[in-house]
């Protein structure tokens, strides 16, 4: 048991090939057993942080409808509360597809009884920041969870802490002055 956790959010569904299939590591056996312990379990959706893939596969409509069909069937099957969207690694010309795809799919999730969130990062420039469109995101999904972590890395250049207090104050007051706070939740690191 893991005191002030209520939400479960297990890496489950993974964007595959750039015809929208998606792959699926689900456990109802899972659900099951968080549900005893009295957490909810927002399924984790991810696009493999591969760029061109999820270009491929986030540009056309098609493609994008068979992603969330997927989605919903699996929320279903895993009687999930939520969807969690980990879209990670995309280049910044490609965002307004990643937005796209969440103003579509959002409204199919809310239908179906499911909490969207969404993660994102500190305002940064690079594939892992610039393509979020975070103020379009704010008004789709329920919440954006910053993923508060890699102020420096296991490769990083410079030495430093993984996620210093003042780096990550001083981030969140720039994303609180375009994201509502009650839209947005902090992840911290537990390494």
């Amino acid at each position: 048991k893991m005191s002030g956790v209520n939400v479960v959010s297990p890496t489950w569904f993974e964007l595959g090939d750039e015809t929208g299939e998606i792959y699926n590591l689900g456990s109802l056996d899972y659900v099951h057993w968080a549900k005893k312990q009295g957490y909810q379990v927002w399924g984790l959706f991810s696009n493999a942080f591969d760029p061109d893939l999820t270009y491929q596969a986030f540009k056309d409509f098609e493609t994008r409808q068979k992603m969330i069909r997927q989605l919903l069937h699996y929320s279903f099957m895993y009687e999930l509360e939520g969807i969690n969207l980990d879209i990670e690694n995309v280049n910044p010309e490609h965002g307004p597809l990643v937005t796209q795809f969440v103003r579509e799919a959002t409204p199919y999730f809310h239908e179906a009884g499911l909490i969207v969130s969404m993660d994102i990062t500190f305002i940064a420039s690079g594939n892992w920041s610039a393509f979020y469109e975070r103020e379009k995101l704010a008004n789709i999904v329920d919440y954006l969870i910053v993923m508060a972590y890699d102020e420096h890395w296991g490769s990083s250049p410079i030495a430093g802490s993984v996620a210093s207090f003042p780096w990550v104050e001083s981030n969140l007051q720039k994303l609180l002055n375009i994201i509502p706070n009650e839209k947005l939740m902090l992840g911290l690191p537990l390494y």
